[in-house]
């Protein structure tokens, strides 16, 4: 089984949100993630989706 490391997929999801939408991430916001897991905000429902979909699509392309 491949190591997976949940704070790099954070890491791109917040790259990722800061290039493509108008929402960025602060200090706080990262040290949240990394202490809570969490943002406690609407974020947390983006990464989940960004998540699944990265997932997904990865499965696909392995085909």
């Amino acid at each position: 089984m491949d190591d997976f490391d949940i704070q790099a997929e954070y890491e791109e999801f917040e790259q990722f949100m800061s290039e493509e939408s108008n929402i960025k991430f602060d200090d706080s916001d990262v040290y949240k993630r990394k202490k809570y897991g969490k943002y406690f905000d609407k974020r947390d429902d983006y990464f989940q989706l960004w998540f699944a979909t990265k997932v997904k699509y990865q499965k696909c392309s392995c085909k």
